[in-house]
């Protein structure tokens, strides 16, 4: 959330953010965020578990950056994005967005293999997974991600690959 309270919002009075979040340090900065960019009236923030959120059709934009990477079971990815879906609005959109497969994981990843820098990407290796034991592992191409979106009933979609092709950001529409 702390992405939207760095929008510029001068003159713009008749919104709403809301802050969804099972990390109650993340709600916390993101409150400090709004406090130092004059926004907590425009603010509302709730610890909750994103696949037990109860907003029916309530949000016309709903942004969840990297639910998806951190749960390796599609079905409960897709009963994720139906949660989502029953959230927005009639006319509501989602952007979501996942991490791409490597060329080592799947014969049709979508890195762009020429652009990365080879050594860099070991030493993340190393040092996220090695090292740090992250979570993030789940890894979907964008066919797979739009297949789920679509399981949860959303049906236009719009694909913002990053230059690398490793992350995708993807609009999905009611």
């Amino acid at each position: 959330m702390s992405d939207f309270l760095l929008l510029d919002c001068t003159g713009i009075e008749d919104f709403k953010f809301i802050g969804l979040d099972l990390d109650n340090i993340a709600l916390e900065q993101a409150k400090a965020n709004a406090l130092i960019k004059g926004l907590q009236q425009y603010c509302e923030f709730y610890q909750v578990d994103a696949w037990k959120i109860e907003f029916y059709k309530k949000f016309d934009l709903l942004v969840s950056n990297g639910l998806n990477i951190y749960e390796q079971d599609d079905n409960k990815i897709i009963s994720l994005y139906q949660r989502f879906f029953e959230s927005l609005n009639n006319t509501g959109v989602l952007i979501v967005s996942t991490i791409t497969p490597s060329p080592l994981e799947s014969n049709e990843s979508s890195w762009n293999m020429n652009l990365i820098n080879q050594e860099n990407l070991h030493l993340q290796k190393i040092i996220l997974q090695d090292f740090l034991e992250v979570k993030f592992q789940a890894r979907r191409s964008i066919q797979k991600t739009i297949e789920q979106l679509k399981e949860a009933q959303f049906s236009e979609f719009e694909i913002l690959p990053d230059s690398l092709g490793m992350f995708a950001t993807i609009i999905a529409h009611k």
